[in-house]
């Protein structure tokens, strides 16, 4: 395996991208000091993998983007990709090509790295795993960079010990026993608390168990209890049915006595019916007798009969109407007083209200400053707890590791996203195929059918284009009239404006000049969007101007503009021009506030008289604008009112004296002047009108444009349509051919579209359970961090007490908060309700007047009805003296007539009689129904609720009253048990069944512990081991390597102490040829650097690897080292690929390959590469 090229892209000294070349065997970078050697290796550090910006040497990731003076801030990215051929693999495959980039681009103010294998996003542990299989290692010394040499030789013997553990991997042990110290300590912990724990559960199953007796001693008293009162419920119920069945008997009874009455009725009835015939006889025969005049009189006396019932009833009819509208009057005025006393009781609530609103107002007012007392005691004082700050570490660790892990699925995410944007391309292509497919079938269709009409078709169309196109010319012509027209108008009107403010000028020097400019570049239309002055926007009652102009001030020279791009160009005009500053309120920004507290209370009072902006009239769009010229400010009457409410709330009066929020007051004479009110206005008018016609001409410009764009394309059109016209025909036979080929591949495309929809529906699938984990993590990891946050603020905590006084005056305040809240509502309510009496009780004495007049009217109308029933009264009187003397002639008929009407009177009052005895009998049948029904309510809800109670009645038992003592006596006996808790049977079986997991735990808590001290005993051993094997090897191999180094020499680890080589420390010796051994401090710079090399190759030869990386190492060696050095190198570059950065001439001879780095502006790096023999002296 070997690294075939590097490729680096903005990356520290490489401000332009660029590619070094590497071969087999010695590749050599040299170049002078600055040009950015190292900088190549620093960018292989950085693409396999290393996270610490110290490591490339730089201070922060940012500093590893190149910056070049001419770009500003430059690219805010770099990019590192390195080329490999890992020869053969596992499955036989060769020159196996791979590519690993690592990116660092720009997040804000943050930097994200990202890396690539073969171009694909992955993890950086698919990096790590990458280059384990290609054993390529970042420690071991794979890796050699400058000052590493000097860090060796300044090691302490405790510091080489420990480089020694780590590259034996003693680490990984270390790492196991102290995870099994942790989980010991954490066992001990958790037994500690289970043995509180269980101590806790048994004495609570101790307590639990006489309350379990006592419940069920009392279940079992209940139990006997529902038996009996089942028993009794089942006897009542037997009672009962025998009660329905004795009443069903006299029902049935009364039934048949009803039905014999009906029956003699029947009989009667045909009597009187006889009686009837015959009396209808006589009077026949009187009538013969009597003739036509008594006939006659009769009926008048009947038809008098009938007026004066009538006039009765009339009379009778008035009497009720006049005593209900007497009683509404009553009504009335009892309920006024009612209402009037209500009004009063409302009044009194109205009143207690207000006072609790200020004594609350006046606790809120204390508490909040004690509560800001309290916090300012808490703030200055701060303390830890140690098993707080161990917690908030543990959570930090598990935060940091879930933080790692959802990059990890957030990486698998991107790879399924990837497969679903591509299933989703790939379907979205087919179905829009498909959709083409289909159109070409319809098209190939309707174009077969259409083929002998599309020349007159074609004809038609361009008629209508020509037509179109010579009207659309003619309403170009009339817009550019009419906009001619408008802009003859504006500079009339621009004439007229400027006359008139010229009379009307009051501002100062600079202010009129800066706002004349921004108009007339309005009125020239220089720039769209002006609307105008705040002050010709509005408009108000003369009553209120004192008070609007002294509120707004200045603000009412503010100018309006559509948007803050206007305000833009207009504050540049000014500058250009030099004519001073003005406001602008641009109506895409300006933003409506809201009232302040005391403001709306002002505003709520009876001295309002309601907010300047409620007296204001505008255009809703500008609601912000004026906002900002008035906001919340409250209109009083005089300065008397605005001292009653000032302080918190800003108050103008109607002679424009203002009351700041603060408590300054602004006040004094001013002179109102009304000789220039009228001009005023028509500038107003004339400024509005100049407005609507710039208006109107920038949106005739516009449509002018728009037509004149259309009027091209129609051109274009006709122009078009008349080449083409006439040239589509004759084509029936392909087309039928391609319809039949289009439709076969349409029904292949839908098959492929039916697959591809179902392994969409899969990848989405696994996209959202993958989605889902995500946000699960997510949310996970925001409890933990909101963990942390509360923890971090228990260690802020120092004093309890004074945090639970905090605590309860807080709660004290949000509940008088709440007081106050819902007095409020109540002192409103009261309000409405008191207005809403007043105007109950004005209504309900107009009604009542209304009513009096009425029952005037009615008594005139009665007395009058009167005087007519007594006119009919005499009349009838007359009438029956003149029946009397024409009856003479008829009284022997009229006698047995009489007789007649007896004998009938009587026979109805018998069937009166049985009739009413009838109805008795059926009263007394429903009374015995209903009785029935009621008795079997009551039985359908005693069996309800006997089978409800679950109860079973008892046989026997005795009579109901011993059934009833039984139950008295076991009452009293359950009276006796006490206070019963029911929940003590569930509770003990449940502290039982815990007790018994609880011990349980303790066990296997117990058998754990004796299992991680067996494995740590048993990790020490082999710890020491593989450490001392280490040792040995790393030793045999230094002074191997030393001898071929130095010529000759010797060189030799050490331990301190042999016996306990864990605890020992290592030191170096070496003697240089002809020399003795010395300790490695005390050797010369050259020998010193040898000795640490020679140590450094043993340690690679222990941990090999395909790929060596040396930043000048040969530094403080002479040349004979150097040459055996090269040598060495040379020799190892058989098996590995070498890259070493030298400046030595003498390993130069050695190199396979040379890379030459230099920079010729100071900035950026060029590289040279060069394959030489090594006698070559061409570098």
């Amino acid at each position: 395996m070997i690294i075939e090229s590097i490729e680096m892209d903005n990356f520290k000294s490489f401000g332009h991208k660029r590619k070094v070349e590497f071969r087999r065997g010695l590749t050599v970078i040299s170049g002078p000091n600055g040009s950015g050697k190292s900088n190549i290796g620093d960018a292989l550090l950085f693409v396999l993998g290393v996270r610490s910006a110290k490591s490339v040497r730089a201070d922060r990731l940012s500093d590893l983007i190149h910056r070049s003076s001419e770009d500003g801030p430059g690219r805010r990215y770099c990019r590192v990709q390195i080329n490999i051929d890992s020869g053969e693999n596992a499955d036989g495959e060769k020159n196996r090509k791979i590519s690993i980039m690592r990116e660092l681009t720009a997040d804000g103010d943050d930097f994200k790295s990202s890396y690539y294998i073969n171009g694909t996003k992955v993890k950086y542990s698919d990096v790590e795993q990458l280059l384990d299989s290609l054993k390529i290692y970042l420690d071991g010394y794979s890796f050699v960079l400058q000052g590493d040499i000097n860090n060796l030789v300044k090691m302490t013997g405790v510091e080489r010990r420990k480089l020694l553990e780590a590259i034996s991997g003693v680490e990984s042990y270390d790492n196991q026993i102290q995870k099994a110290q942790a989980d010991i300590v954490g066992i001990n912990d958790h037994m500690i608390k289970l043995d509180v724990r269980t101590q806790d559960e048994q004495r609570r199953v101790e307590e639990l168990r006489h309350d379990k007796e006592t419940a069920e001693r009392y279940l079992n008293i209940s139990n006997q209890i529902l038996n009996l009162r089942s028993t009794l419920m089942e006897r009542e119920i037997s009672r009962y049915n025998m009660e329905i069945g004795s009443l069903n008997t006299q029902i049935d009874e009364l039934s048949d006595q009803v039905a014999k009455l009906e029956v003699e009725n029947s009989g009667v009835s045909s009597k009187v019916a006889e009686l009837l015939e015959k009396r209808v006889k006589i009077e026949g025969q009187r009538a013969s007798i009597s003739g036509q005049e008594l006939n006659h009189v009769r009926k008048t006396i009947e038809q008098l009969r009938l007026d004066i019932a009538t006039k009765k009833m009339q009379i009778q009819n008035i009497g009720i109407k006049v005593g209900e509208k007497e009683l509404r009057i009553q009504r009335n005025l009892s309920d006024v007083s009612s209402l009037e006393e209500q009004r009063k009781n409302f009044e009194i609530k109205l009143k207690t209200n207000n006072d609790d609103m200020d004594q609350i107002t006046a606790e809120i007012k204390e508490l909040d400053r004690k509560l800001s007392s309290i916090k300012g005691r808490n703030e200055a004082s701060s303390g830890k707890l140690k098993g707080l700050k161990e917690k908030y570490a543990e959570l930090d660790e598990i935060v940091e590791r879930m933080s790692i892990e959802v990059g990890d699925l957030e990486v698998d995410l991107d790879k399924i996203n990837n497969r679903k944007i591509a299933k989703t391309i790939e379907l979205s292509t087919m179905e829009e195929k498909k959709s083409t497919m289909e159109f070409q079938i319809k098209d190939s269709v309707w174009r077969s059918k259409e083929s002998e009409t599309i020349a007159t078709e074609e004809r038609r169309k361009l008629k209508e284009l020509t037509d179109g196109y010579y009207s659309l010319k003619n309403e170009v012509h009339d817009l550019i009239s009419e906009r001619e027209a408008l802009q003859k108008k504006l500079i009339d009107l621009n004439r007229d404006y400027s006359r008139i403010n010229a009379m009307t000028q009051n501002q100062k020097a600079t202010q009129s000049k800066a706002l004349n400019l921004i108009i007339g570049a309005r009125n020239q239309n220089l720039i769209s969007g002006i609307h105008g002055t705040l002050k010709d926007l509005i408009s108000f009652d003369e009553e209120f101007r004192t008070a609007i102009e002294a509120t707004a001030g200045n603000r009412l020279n503010s100018v309006v503009v559509e948007s803050d791009e206007t305000s833009q160009k207009c504050i540049e005009l000014l500058k250009r021009e030099k004519a001073g500053r003005i406001t602008f309120l641009p109506v895409n920004k300006m933003t409506l506030g809201r009232p302040r507290g005391k403001a709306i209370i002002v505003h709520n009072s009876q001295d309002s008289l309601g907010y300047v902006m409620e007296r204001i009239s505008y255009d809703p769009r500008y609601e912000g604008c004026v906002w900002h010229g008035f906001q919340d400010t409250v209109i009083v009457a005089n300065v008397e009112i605005a001292r009653k409410y000032m302080v918190g709330v800003k108050l103008v009066t109607l002679d424009g004296d203002i009351f700041d929020p603060s408590g300054a007051i602004t006040g004094g004479f001013i002179e109102k002047k009304h000789e220039n009110m009228v001009s005023e206005k028509k500038a107003v008018e004339i400024s509005s009108e100049i407005s609507v016609t710039n208006v109107r001409i920038d949106e005739l410009s516009s449509i002018i444009k728009q037509k004149n764009s259309e009027l091209d394309r129609l051109t274009e059109e006709l122009s078009a349509r008349s080449r083409e016209e006439g040239q589509k025909r004759g084509r029936s036979d392909s087309i039928d051919n391609e319809i039949q080929k289009t439709r076969a591949d349409l029904d292949q495309l839908k098959g492929r579209i039916t697959i591809c929809t179902q392994e969409l529906g899969s990848v989405t699938e696994e996209y959202e359970k993958k989605n889902a984990e995500i946000q699960q993590l997510k949310t996970e990891m925001r409890l933990k961090q909101r963990e942390k946050a509360a923890i971090m603020e228990e260690m802020k905590t120092q004093n309890p007490e004074e945090a639970e006084l905090q605590e309860s005056i807080e709660k004290k305040l949000s509940q008088l908060r709440e007081q106050q809240t819902q007095i409020s509502s109540e002192i409103s309510a009261t309000s409405v309700e008191i207005r809403h009496t007043a105007d109950r009780c004005n209504d309900l004495q107009k009604e009542s007047k209304d009513l009096e007049t009425e029952i005037k009217i009615l008594e005139e109308e009665k007395n009058s009805i009167n005087a007519d029933q007594r006119s009919l009264e005499f009349n009838l009187s007359k009438a029956q003296q003149v029946e009397a003397e024409l009856d003479k002639n008829t009284r022997e008929y009229t006698e047995a007539i009489s007789k007649l009407d007896s004998e009938i009177s009587r026979l109805n009052l018998s069937i009166e009689s049985n009739r009413s005895m009838c109805v008795t009998k059926k009263d007394v049948m429903i009374t015995l129904n209903s009785k029935v029904a009621n008795i079997r309510e009551k039985v359908q809800q005693l069996s309800e609720e006997l089978t409800n109670s679950g109860g079973k009645p008892i046989e026997g038992g005795g009579s109901d009253q011993e059934i009833r003592r039984s139950i008295l006596l076991l009452q009293g006996e359950g009276e006796t048990l006490g206070p019963i808790n029911y929940k003590a049977i569930e509770e003990f079986s449940l502290a039982s069944s815990v007790l018994d997991t609880l011990r349980g735990e303790l066990q296997k808590f117990t058998d754990e512990r004796k299992e991680l001290e067996g494995l740590m005993e048993k990790l020490n051993k082999q710890k020491e081991t593989i450490f001392v094997k280490t040792f040995n090897s790393i030793n045999e191999g230094m002074n191997l390597i030393y001898g071929k180094l130095s010529g000759g020499g010797e060189a030799q680890l050490l331990l301190s102490d042999p016996d306990k080589p864990l605890e020992s420390e290592v030191h170096i010796k070496a003697r240089p040829k002809g020399k003795t051994f010395a300790k490695l401090q005390s050797l010369s710079g050259g020998e010193k650097s040898l000795t640490a090399l020679a140590f450094i190759m043993s340690v690679q030869r222990i941990t090999p690897s395909p790929v060596y990386y040396l930043d000048e190492v040969d530094m403080f060696l002479d040349g004979s080292n150097v040459e055996r050095m090269g040598q060495m190198f040379r020799a190892n570059s058989e098996t590995s690929q070498i890259l070493m950065v030298s400046l030595k001439k003498a390993m130069l001879k050695y190199a396979n390959n040379i890379i030459g780095v230099t920079s010729f502006d100071q900035e950026n790096t060029e590289v040279y590469g060069k394959t030489i023999s090594p006698d070559s002296e061409e570098f």
